[in-house]
């Protein structure tokens, strides 16, 4: 398949894939985060990729260029690349698919991945998500998931992972798992639910997945810098919480509504003001000078 392109084969013991899709698949840009972490912290090395042409409409996404002193430094595409990992301790090794959903052409495109499935007989792929959702940042990040296997479902459970209830559009993940299903090969999808008025990266969110990913792989790998990162996420909300009263009956409204699961709808004037508010602050924050922080000096 030409828009495979394979750089090499490494030889892999009985592989999982794990799989990320930036897009609308990746709400708050968390789920191709908790890869690209595991990625770096693993050293996976990149063996394939899918060339993007095919499948994407470039004026929706366009390509992504530097220009300096009017001169063209380069132009980057859209990526689909493939990394593998060798497990140093024996166990089972890793596939991670860091992928960009595609505007056309799915099962073609989803023929290129299970090419590589194939190649390795890839016994489970596991994909994660992220949603915007109207959980507060003050509980414990929610988490939801499906399968295409019910034999799936006791594992994910013990793990205390939600099991979703959902008709409507779809992303290429189910795409994804329904066709693995009539090839045999189990899937699972596991997805982040990112406050609604948080969307500017939530680390707090990428933890939790990356938390039961590596349970359910049984891999272990360094977690210490997202845990600072979803540490001092959440100390800056808290301050901000602290300077305003109406943010903090938000989210209190919003604590009561997921532990009653009642689910009423706010005002989305209000939970669009505030979540603008909440974005401003997050980013003079992201952008302070080192040691010019709140309460410095």
């Amino acid at each position: 398949m030409a828009e495979l392109q394979v750089e090499n084969w490494p030889d892999l013991k009985d592989p999982w894939l794990v799989a990320a899709f930036d897009g609308w698949p990746n709400a708050g840009g968390v789920s191709i985060q908790a890869l690209q972490y595991l990625r770096d912290k693993l050293g996976a090395a990149k063996f394939a990729q899918i060339a993007p042409a095919e499948f994407y409409g470039f004026a929706v996404l366009r390509p992504i260029t530097v220009i300096k002193e009017g001169l063209v430094k380069g132009v980057k595409f859209p990526t689909n690349d493939f990394y593998a990992w060798k497990n140093p301790a024996g166990g089972r090794d890793l596939i991670l698919f860091l992928g960009t959903e595609p505007h056309l052409r799915w099962l073609q495109y989803l023929d290129c991945v299970f090419q590589v499935i194939s190649q390795f007989q890839v016994g489970r792929t596991i994909s994660l998500g992220s949603t915007f959702d109207k959980v507060p940042h003050t509980m414990e990040p929610r988490l939801s998931s499906s399968v295409n296997d019910p034999a799936i479902i006791p594992e994910v459970k013990a793990l205390g992972i939600g099991q979703t209830d959902y008709m409507g559009p779809c992303s290429i993940h189910t795409v994804m798992q329904e066709t693995l299903k009539e090839r045999h090969v189990q899937s699972l999808s596991l997805w982040g639910h990112v406050p609604h008025y948080l969307q500017v990266g939530n680390p707090q969110v990428t933890l939790a997945l990356l938390t039961k990913l590596l349970h359910l792989l049984a891999v272990e790998a360094d977690l210490t810098e997202i845990r600072r990162s979803s540490q001092e996420f959440r100390d800056m909300l808290n301050q901000f919480m602290a300077q305003k009263a109406e943010l903090q009956e938000y989210v209190r409204t919003l604590e009561e509504e997921a532990l009653s699961e009642r689910g009423q709808e706010g005002s989305p004037e209000r939970a669009e003001r505030l979540m603008r508010e909440v974005e401003d602050f997050l980013r003079r924050e992201q952008h302070r000078p080192e040691g010019d922080g709140p309460g410095a000096g």
